[in-house]
Protein backbone atom coordinates (compact mmCIF):
# COMPACT_ATOMS: atom_id res chain seq x y z
CA UNK A 1 0.00 0.00 0.00
CA UNK A 2 1.51 3.31 -1.10
CA UNK A 3 1.81 6.40 1.07
CA UNK A 4 -0.67 8.37 -1.07
CA UNK A 5 -3.22 5.56 -0.76
CA UNK A 6 -2.75 5.42 3.03
CA UNK A 7 -3.12 9.22 3.30
CA UNK A 8 -6.33 9.11 1.20
CA UNK A 9 -7.60 6.21 3.28
CA UNK A 10 -6.97 8.05 6.57
CA UNK A 11 -8.82 11.07 5.21
CA UNK A 12 -11.74 8.83 4.17
CA UNK A 13 -11.78 7.16 7.61
CA UNK A 14 -11.91 10.53 9.38
CA UNK A 15 -14.55 12.01 7.08
CA UNK A 16 -16.68 8.88 7.41
CA UNK A 17 -16.38 8.86 11.21
CA UNK A 18 -17.28 12.53 11.52
CA UNK A 19 -20.17 12.31 9.04
CA UNK A 20 -21.63 9.29 10.82
CA UNK A 21 -21.00 10.81 14.23
CA UNK A 22 -22.81 14.01 13.29
CA UNK A 23 -25.73 12.05 11.83
CA UNK A 24 -25.89 10.04 15.07
CA UNK A 25 -27.77 12.78 16.88
CA UNK A 26 -26.08 13.66 20.14
CA UNK A 27 -23.50 16.07 18.79
CA UNK A 28 -25.07 17.75 15.77
CA UNK A 29 -25.24 21.09 17.56
CA UNK A 30 -21.55 21.10 18.48
CA UNK A 31 -18.96 22.60 16.19
CA UNK A 32 -16.36 20.02 15.15
CA UNK A 33 -17.35 17.84 18.13
CA UNK A 34 -14.36 15.54 18.44
CA UNK A 35 -11.43 17.38 16.94
CA UNK A 36 -9.81 20.07 19.01
CA UNK A 37 -6.16 19.15 18.42
CA UNK A 38 -4.10 21.46 16.26
CA UNK A 39 -1.26 20.33 14.03
CA UNK A 40 1.12 22.17 16.38
CA UNK A 41 -0.19 20.16 19.34
CA UNK A 42 0.27 16.90 17.43
CA UNK A 43 3.82 17.93 16.63
CA UNK A 44 4.40 18.75 20.32
CA UNK A 45 3.31 15.20 21.26
CA UNK A 46 5.68 13.70 18.68
CA UNK A 47 8.52 15.87 20.01
CA UNK A 48 7.65 14.99 23.63
CA UNK A 49 7.88 11.30 22.65
CA UNK A 50 11.28 11.76 21.00
CA UNK A 51 9.84 11.16 17.52
CA UNK A 52 9.64 7.46 18.35
CA UNK A 53 6.83 4.93 18.47
CA UNK A 54 5.91 4.38 22.12
CA UNK A 55 4.48 0.87 21.70
CA UNK A 56 6.14 -1.13 24.51
CA UNK A 57 6.81 -4.44 22.72
CA UNK A 58 9.24 -5.19 19.89
CA UNK A 59 7.49 -4.95 16.54
CA UNK A 60 8.13 -4.04 12.93
CA UNK A 61 9.22 -0.41 13.51
CA UNK A 62 11.25 -1.07 16.69
CA UNK A 63 10.53 2.48 17.82
CA UNK A 64 12.05 4.12 14.76
CA UNK A 65 9.09 4.41 12.40
CA UNK A 66 9.20 7.43 10.11
CA UNK A 67 5.40 7.81 10.01
CA UNK A 68 4.05 8.60 13.47
CA UNK A 69 0.41 8.91 14.41
CA UNK A 70 -0.80 10.73 17.52
CA UNK A 71 -3.06 8.16 19.19
CA UNK A 72 -5.79 8.93 21.72
CA UNK A 73 -5.18 6.42 24.49
CA UNK A 74 -8.89 6.48 25.28
CA UNK A 75 -10.69 7.59 22.10
CA UNK A 76 -12.31 11.02 22.13
CA UNK A 77 -15.65 9.59 21.02
CA UNK A 78 -15.68 7.18 23.98
CA UNK A 79 -14.68 9.85 26.47
CA UNK A 80 -17.34 12.27 25.20
CA UNK A 81 -20.27 9.92 24.83
CA UNK A 82 -19.55 7.20 27.37
CA UNK A 83 -17.85 9.24 30.09
CA UNK A 84 -19.25 12.73 29.39
CA UNK A 85 -15.80 14.32 29.00
CA UNK A 86 -15.55 17.32 26.63
CA UNK A 87 -13.29 16.99 23.57
CA UNK A 88 -10.87 19.57 24.94
CA UNK A 89 -10.19 17.34 27.96
CA UNK A 90 -10.10 14.16 25.87
CA UNK A 91 -7.40 15.86 23.79
CA UNK A 92 -5.19 16.34 26.85
CA UNK A 93 -1.49 15.50 26.37
CA UNK A 94 -1.97 12.87 29.10
CA UNK A 95 -4.37 11.03 26.76
CA UNK A 96 -2.11 11.20 23.70
CA UNK A 97 0.86 9.08 22.63
CA UNK A 98 2.94 8.65 19.46
CA UNK A 99 2.66 5.29 17.72
CA UNK A 100 3.65 3.99 14.32
CA UNK A 101 1.08 3.48 11.61
CA UNK A 102 1.38 -0.32 11.82
CA UNK A 103 0.38 -0.37 15.49
CA UNK A 104 -2.25 2.37 15.21
CA UNK A 105 -4.38 1.28 12.27
CA UNK A 106 -2.62 -1.81 11.04
CA UNK A 107 -0.85 -2.78 7.92
CA UNK A 108 0.23 -6.00 6.44
CA UNK A 109 3.10 -6.82 8.78
CA UNK A 110 1.76 -6.67 12.33
CA UNK A 111 -0.58 -8.84 14.34
CA UNK A 112 -1.31 -6.39 17.14
CA UNK A 113 -3.26 -3.26 16.19
CA UNK A 114 -4.76 -0.63 18.50
CA UNK A 115 -7.76 -0.15 16.18
CA UNK A 116 -8.35 -3.67 14.81
CA UNK A 117 -11.52 -2.66 12.95
CA UNK A 118 -9.66 -0.40 10.49
CA UNK A 119 -7.95 -3.24 8.52
CA UNK A 120 -11.30 -5.05 8.32
CA UNK A 121 -12.93 -1.93 6.87
CA UNK A 122 -9.99 -1.55 4.47
CA UNK A 123 -10.40 -5.12 3.20
CA UNK A 124 -14.16 -4.77 2.72
CA UNK A 125 -13.68 -1.43 0.98
CA UNK A 126 -11.09 -3.00 -1.32
CA UNK A 127 -13.58 -5.78 -2.14
CA UNK A 128 -16.04 -3.17 -3.39
CA UNK A 129 -18.08 -2.30 -0.30
CA UNK A 130 -17.96 1.50 -0.60
CA UNK A 131 -19.82 1.84 2.74
CA UNK A 132 -17.34 -0.32 4.69
CA UNK A 133 -15.80 2.56 6.67
CA UNK A 134 -19.17 4.02 7.60
CA UNK A 135 -20.55 0.61 8.57
CA UNK A 136 -17.58 -0.48 10.67
CA UNK A 137 -16.08 2.75 12.02
CA UNK A 138 -19.44 4.46 12.33
CA UNK A 139 -22.30 2.08 13.02
CA UNK A 140 -20.39 -0.82 14.61
CA UNK A 141 -18.36 1.44 16.90
CA UNK A 142 -21.51 3.28 17.98
CA UNK A 143 -23.29 -0.03 18.69
CA UNK A 144 -20.34 -1.28 20.75
CA UNK A 145 -20.28 1.97 22.71
CA UNK A 146 -24.00 1.70 23.43
CA UNK A 147 -23.31 -1.75 24.91
CA UNK A 148 -20.38 -0.33 26.90
CA UNK A 149 -17.84 -2.34 24.87
CA UNK A 150 -14.49 -0.89 23.85
CA UNK A 151 -13.89 -0.78 20.11
CA UNK A 152 -10.12 -0.42 20.45
CA UNK A 153 -7.53 -2.68 22.05
CA UNK A 154 -6.85 -1.26 25.54
CA UNK A 155 -4.10 -3.74 26.48
CA UNK A 156 -1.41 -1.04 26.82
CA UNK A 157 -3.59 1.92 27.81
CA UNK A 158 -2.09 2.11 31.32
CA UNK A 159 1.47 1.81 30.00
CA UNK A 160 0.74 4.58 27.49
CA UNK A 161 -0.76 6.81 30.21
CA UNK A 162 2.25 6.39 32.48
CA UNK A 163 4.61 7.23 29.59
CA UNK A 164 2.51 10.25 28.59
CA UNK A 165 2.47 11.57 32.18
CA UNK A 166 6.19 11.02 32.69
CA UNK A 167 7.26 12.47 29.34
CA UNK A 168 4.90 15.46 29.64
CA UNK A 169 6.31 16.21 33.11
CA UNK A 170 9.88 16.03 31.85
CA UNK A 171 9.11 18.27 28.87
CA UNK A 172 7.32 20.84 31.04
CA UNK A 173 10.22 20.95 33.51
CA UNK A 174 12.58 21.50 30.58
CA UNK A 175 10.46 24.53 29.68
CA UNK A 176 9.55 23.73 26.08
CA UNK A 177 6.17 22.02 26.43
CA UNK A 178 3.53 24.77 26.07
CA UNK A 179 0.28 22.97 25.23
CA UNK A 180 -1.93 26.05 25.30
CA UNK A 181 0.33 28.05 22.96
CA UNK A 182 0.44 25.12 20.53
CA UNK A 183 -3.35 25.04 20.65
CA UNK A 184 -3.49 28.66 19.52
CA UNK A 185 -0.72 28.37 16.96
CA UNK A 186 -2.68 27.21 13.92
CA UNK A 187 -6.32 26.86 14.92
CA UNK A 188 -8.35 23.67 14.95
CA UNK A 189 -7.26 21.10 12.42
CA UNK A 190 -9.23 18.47 10.70
CA UNK A 191 -7.40 15.15 10.65
CA UNK A 192 -3.80 15.72 9.67
CA UNK A 193 -3.10 12.02 10.02
CA UNK A 194 0.48 11.02 10.31
CA UNK A 195 3.61 13.02 9.79
CA UNK A 196 6.85 11.79 8.33
CA UNK A 197 9.77 12.51 10.58
CA UNK A 198 13.42 12.42 9.71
Amino acid sequence: MGKEQIRDELKLVEETEETYYLKGGKSTERENPRRTLTNAQKELIRKRDGYKCQYPEPHICNGHEKTLHVHHITPTRWMQEHLGVPASEADSPLNLISVCEEIHIGGRRNRHILHPDVPRARILYGQGNKNAYEEILGRERREKMERGEMYWDPIYDNTFRIRAMKQTGIARKAGWFDWEAAGRRNGNSRYNGARRVG
